[in-house]
């Protein structure tokens, strides 16, 4: 590199900096080059495998410099102008067949009709960003397929359970699933399984009340509640609820799709009390809770209760309007949802 001139042409193999050069001047072994496609360059030693050597000279124009655009402009015609073939490589000992295959592309680059075009680093650049942007928008389109597939899955898998369990029949709804429709929540098929199979009928007002929260309740707490029924008659509705649900979970494992989370008898006897008139400090000292989680867990219940309310039939009607009434009380009632 120190042997290069100004006027020396060259042949730079570097992939980004591909194609014929001329040296403008070389201080201290560094040559700076002009390129065919306008731009100035430094020269490192790294661009090349073998010694770079001059394949011609060319006359610089006497006047202007690298920064006038007149002088890359008539420099850049006389490149061009050259009729000159890259100078072969020379034979080398390949030590892998990794550095043959390297060395078998790098030639055939070289010999390309692209190398030749004076914007082919600009059409690169280009190339490069519109591949970038190919693979991402393929990388959308996957995640999409992916995610309308996925719900398409799902809503098979829903509709096969609806099916099994007499709800909906060739996308028509039947008696069981105008019930369902009016009820919203996780546990609503096991709901409309327990208004249909009358569950609620001949319980006491606080006793539905605390059946019924088995449904919404989920403890927060670290130390399980105690999961006892606060009657011998809601402890009996509650091993049937509890055969529902096995039941319906059944069906939803044979078509992979879980609706049902498990019922929690946590709440059971606090609601029981209040539900029974008892006042709200001696229902919390009872069950430890915090004046927050009771009230919103009540509210929770009430818009059960009020759903169970509007699709079940008398009797059951009648006392989950009782159930509902007895619990939405005191500061329950007051403080909004």
């Amino acid at each position: 590199m120190m042997k290069l001139r100004s006027g020396d042409v060259i042949f730079v193999p570097a992939a980004r900096r591909r194609g014929l050069a001329v040296v403008l001047n070389n201080t201290d072994g560094k040559p700076m080059v002009f390129a065919q496609d306008r731009t100035t360059f430094r020269l490192k030693p790294d661009f090349f495998r073998d010694p770079p050597q001059a394949v011609t000279r060319i006359q610089l124009p006497r006047s202007g410099s690298a920064r006038s655009a007149g002088f890359r402009r008539d420099l850049a015609a006389r490149l061009v102008a050259l009729d000159i073939h890259p100078p072969k490589p020379q034979p080398r000992v390949i030590a892998s067949k990794d550095e043959a295959r390297v060395a078998a592309l790098e030639a055939k680059a070289q010999e390309h009709p692209c190398q030749a075009c004076p914007e082919r680093e600009k059409h690169e650049r280009w190339g490069l960003r519109a591949s970038r942007l190919e693979e991402q928008i393929r990388g959308v389109e996957r995640r999409v397929r992916s995610r309308t597939e996925t719900l398409a899955r799902q809503f098979d898998r829903v509709l096969a359970v609806l099916q099994a369990l007499e709800y909906v029949r060739d996308f028509q709804l039947l008696p069981k699933g105008q019930v369902l429709a009016r009820i919203y929540g996780e546990g609503d098929i096991l709901v409309s399984e327990a208004v249909g199979d009358l569950l609620f009928d001949g319980l006491s007002a606080p006793e539905a009340a605390a059946l019924v929260s088995t449904v919404v309740y989920e403890s927060r707490d670290r130390v399980p509640r105690s999961q006892e029924m606060p009657t011998s008659e809601t402890a009996k509705r509650y091993r049937r609820l509890i055969g529902l649900w096995d039941r319906i979970r059944k069906v939803e494992d044979a078509h992979q799709v879980e609706l049902c989370r498990e019922l929690e008898a946590g709440f059971a006897q606090s609601v029981f009390h209040w539900a029974e008139g008892k006042p709200l400090e001696d229902v919390l000292a009872e069950s430890q809770m915090a004046p927050g989680d009771f009230v919103r867990n009540c509210k929770l219940l009430v818009d059960l209760l009020k759903q169970i309310e509007d699709v079940a039939p008398q009797p059951a009607s009648e006392l989950m309007r009782e159930a509902r009434q007895a619990v939405n009380r005191g500061v329950v009632a007051y403080t909004g949802v």
